[in-house]
């Protein structure tokens, strides 16, 4: 037998990317850290800086690596992914105004081909944003992360996919990640993988 999905909601809204969003309470180093040094070995993770333009157009924003996806942000427009496979570095180009700016990436861990560690590096697998990343050239400072959820959270009220989830139909076209959640019903007796 087969089960559809009901009551289907979707959320894009990510308040971590915006400017203006307070992560203060957030671990912080100088350069972005793998997930397991902040205590987080699987999941999501937010890193967020701050950086100043002097001269306005095109920046060069260089990454050492990321595993395994990575969204990244710039004062809450989206710039676009780079999928499982960018430990050997990337970079983006946002076109930008003079002034200071927010960098936000969202990292996913999608899993370790070694099972055996709970949380990083058995076969030489950091995950998450890692190493230093520069704009054009100068190396950015002063990171914030995040993994998991926040205190107080719980994984239906989690306030990183926008507290509420909206309304937004299923059948639209979405820019950058989506969170989805959906009712479904299994047959009495059910012992699998979903």
């Amino acid at each position: 037998t087969s089960s559809s999905l009901s009551n289907i909601r979707t959320s894009t809204a990510l308040p971590e990317s915006a400017a203006a969003f307070d992560d203060s309470s957030w671990h912080s180093a100088a350069q972005p850290q793998r997930m397991a040094a902040f205590g987080h070995g699987h999941g999501y993770a937010w890193y967020r800086t701050t950086f100043d333009v002097v001269d306005e157009g095109p920046q060069t924003i260089t990454f050492s690596g990321a595993d395994d996806r990575a969204h990244a942000w710039v004062d809450g427009v989206y710039l676009g992914a780079r999928g499982w496979g960018s430990n050997h570095g990337w970079h983006l180009m946002p076109n930008l105004p003079a002034g200071t700016h927010t960098l936000a990436v969202l990292v996913e861990n999608l899993g370790m081909f070694n099972s055996g560690a709970e949380y990083d590096i058995p076969l030489g697998e950091p995950k998450g944003l890692y190493g230093p990343v520069w704009l054009n050239g100068a190396e950015l400072s002063g990171w914030r992360m995040r993994a998991g959820l926040g205190a107080g959270e719980q994984i239906d009220t989690w306030d990183a996919p926008g507290g509420v989830i909206d309304d937004v139909p299923v059948a639209d076209a979405v820019t950058g990640p989506a969170w989805v959640a959906a009712e479904f019903d299994l047959p009495d007796g059910f012992d699998g993988a979903v």
